[in-house]
């Protein structure tokens, strides 16, 4: 055979299995030259759908795994919408997915993979298969959400109550906490709940007694104190070596202030009185409201009274051996002081028991020029007593005396409950009231 019949032949085979290669891809179900081919029938799919439709399908389709505070199709719906934009969809074939007969693609919106679906050829032609979502889009990437809340605060996230499970400390100090209140019991404190895996925004409500102040909130963390965090302080004056009590922590002297007190008296105490040494606590900047007791060191607990200043007073304890001396005096004083202020004249006269020419004699001496005109005045007694006998010393002592009693005219009647402070002195051989003062 000739050279040139048979580069011929060559050419003429090249050309037919060229063509027929070409048929293949064009007439082919498969063939990348037919119009009608996958990725015609995909491109087709694509125009046929807008953004709606595929947040539909997303959203039914995908499932993500969420806490108990947050739904999966409303997270879905907000992972397609951080997403996608106004765009339209594009779609590119998945290498790892197709195989000869059945193409895969994935369809991509805003440039984020969000499906897959093969293509698969039926008797009408192709058709786009089922959609899916990634499995990475099954479990989205969350946060950890923070609340920090005063104690027995009550916390509901998208309205589901937080439990003990939730909880990550149990006791957050306050950073502003004095060393003092560290010690009380119990001690003020926060709770810090911690919420892995939280992907969409969140409701936080807190609800306390005494309310609750939100300090800051981020969309992860969220810090909450008391409306009155800092603002409660003492001041407590209580006799020197007693035992002095805060919300169950023992006052020592670092609460102290320095050098020693006496409360002070209403009436007038003398110059050379043996007053009893006090000590004085004061703290502030507290978070708790404070409860304080005093007792001496044999456990006698000792009462408190509220001075003029608000310093809480805690008086020494009464001597007993005063008390059996000199009550019976004090208030046989006391009803004859209520008779003469009756007007009871003839069975009153609380004069004799003053010191003579005492600022307290001279005034019951002149209160009688007008205590005779009152008249018809009924008195009962319910109760005279006297208590709180401190010694000031050889020849004085103060004490303290009560009285209840009913007065009852021809137009009122009235309950008195009255309260003295009493200075006594040691003169002229028996013992007289120097000066008194309503309490």
């Amino acid at each position: 055979m000739k050279k040139g019949t048979l580069i011929f032949l060559c050419a003429l085979l090249f050309i037919l299995a060229a063509g027929a290669g070409a048929a293949w891809l064009y007439f082919s179900p498969a063939g990348s030259l037919n119009p009608h081919g996958p990725d015609a029938a995909v491109q087709a799919y694509v125009d046929g759908m807008d953004l709606s439709q595929w947040r539909e399908a997303f959203c039914r389709l995908c499932r993500p795994e969420v806490t108990k505070f947050e739904n999966a199709e409303e997270i879905a719906g907000l992972l397609f919408d951080q997403a996608a934009a106004e765009t339209g969809a594009a779609f590119r074939r998945d290498p790892e997915a197709s195989s000869r007969g059945e193409p895969a693609y994935i369809f991509s919106i805003n440039g984020y993979d969000l499906f897959t679906a093969p293509a698969v050829l039926t008797e009408g032609g192709w058709e786009v298969g089922e959609l899916a979502v990634p499995e990475s889009l099954l479990v989205p990437e969350g946060r950890t959400v923070t609340i920090t809340v005063p104690e027995n605060a009550a916390v509901t996230v998208n309205g589901v109550p937080l439990g003990t499970e939730d909880i990550r400390q149990d006791n957050v100090p306050y950073e502003d906490l004095t060393v003092l209140e560290s010690r009380f019991d119990p001690v003020p404190h926060r709770v810090e709940y911690a919420l892995d895996g939280i992907f969409g925004n969140v409701q936080v409500d807190v609800s306390r007694d005494g309310g609750a102040v939100l300090l800051y909130a981020d969309g992860t963390d969220w810090s909450y104190t008391v409306p009155d965090a800092g603002a409660y302080s003492f001041r407590v004056m209580a006799p020197a070596g007693a035992i002095v009590t805060v919300c169950g922590a023992q006052l020592g002297p670092e609460e102290a202030l320095e050098g020693s007190y006496a409360p002070e008296y209403l009436v007038d105490v003398p110059a050379d009185a043996q007053l009893p040494d006090y000590t004085v606590y004061q703290a502030q900047g507290l978070y708790s409201q404070p409860e304080i007791s005093a007792r001496m060191a044999d456990g006698t607990a000792l009462a408190a009274s509220q001075a003029q200043d608000g310093t809480l007073l805690f008086s020494a304890p009464g001597s007993e051996d005063l008390a059996l001396e000199h009550s019976e005096r004090v208030e046989s004083f006391l009803t004859d002081l209520c008779e003469y202020s009756a007007g009871h004249l003839s069975r009153g006269y609380p004069q004799q028991y003053a010191v003579p020419d005492s600022a307290l004699y001279q005034y019951i001496r002149n209160a009688s020029s007008s205590l005779y005109w009152m008249v018809g005045v009924n008195l009962t007694f319910q109760e005279v007593s006297s208590s709180d006998y401190v010694s000031l010393g050889d020849g004085s002592f103060l004490c303290r005396g009560h009285v209840e009693c009913t007065t009852e005219t021809r137009y009122q009647t009235k309950e008195l409950d009255l309260d003295y402070q009493m200075l006594w002195v040691y003169q002229s051989g028996q013992w007289l009231i120097a000066d008194l003062a309503f309490l």
